[in-house]
């Protein structure tokens, strides 16, 4: 009984600290993107990227299914890069711009602008073994999907904002970070 006791106690506490993951996503997409651990309800399976809100360059973000490899640059409007040195999130085709806390963005609280080397509101931590994306200042608040989706042309988009990591879904806020391959 008590070696059974051990073994739930110790698989509960490790699934804890486990990212949640129903089902991956078949991703279309070379990279460099940053996506959802989970494919949600996507549903050709593309699984969910961090976008610019419309087509090519925007400094609103959402997420957007992760939108197959193409040479139209306002199809690749998901790649995006997590620096662990600099610390920005930085978009792969529009150099020089970066995920911002509190930009301005109407919608969110995130938005993308020029990138400062140092500033704060642009410098983020990736927890590797939870997959939570946190702004560096803000270490229980994460980088979150909004619930629902809704059509976007093709494709499906959702929102994304930066909300109390205790007050989201696990699947919701775990990350995967894709470099080129």
């Amino acid at each position: 009984m008590s070696k059974l006791w051990f073994y739930f106690t110790v698989s509960g506490i490790l699934s804890s600290v486990q990212p949640a993951v129903a089902e991956a996503p078949m991703l279309q997409n070379s990279g460099p993107v940053i996506y959802l651990a989970d494919n949600l309800n996507e549903p050709e399976r593309l699984g969910w990227c961090i976008d610019t809100v419309g087509r090519g360059l925007s400094n609103g973000i959402q997420l957007h299914s992760c939108k197959p490899d193409s040479e139209d640059s306002r199809n690749r409007d998901v790649l995006f890069t997590f620096d662990a040195v600099s610390r920005h999130i930085e978009h792969a085709e529009y150099s020089g711009l970066c995920l911002a806390l509190n930009a301005s963005s109407a919608e969110t609280s995130l938005g993308l602008i020029d990138c400062e080397t140092g500033a704060r509101e642009q410098m983020f931590s990736f927890d590797e073994e939870t997959g939570a994306l946190h702004p560096l200042d803000q270490p229980s608040q994460c980088l979150t999907a909004g619930q629902n989706s809704r059509q976007a042309g093709p494709f499906q988009s959702r929102s994304l904002d930066v909300i109390p990591c205790a007050m989201s879904d696990p699947l919701l806020r775990t990350w995967m970070i894709k470099n080129e391959d």
